[in-house]
């Protein structure tokens, strides 16, 4: 009875140790998400009207795409 408790023990530990790598995994993408937000928002607003809009579907794609050269390239010209 003991070694089955020690081993659910166990199993019940490896469980818990995967979720908690599994949920900071997900908070650290969610906060890299918002970072690269907060860049392609602060770079859309130093254009006006249409090519502001342009510049965002722009990175949108880049992102899609897993294009971070491409995203790297519209952020800093707002152009592909």
């Amino acid at each position: 009875m003991m070694s089955n408790y020690h081993e659910l023990s166990g199993v019940n530990k490896a469980l818990i140790s995967g979720y908690n790598i599994k949920a900071q995994n997900y908070n650290e993408g969610i906060e890299t998400m918002k970072r690269i937000n907060q860049i392609i928002q602060k770079a859309s607003r130093l254009r006006v009207g249409q090519h502001s809009a342009v510049m965002i579907n722009h990175c949108r794609n880049a992102i899609k795409n897993n294009n971070i050269e491409g995203l790297i390239k519209i952020i800093r010209t707002g152009e592909l």
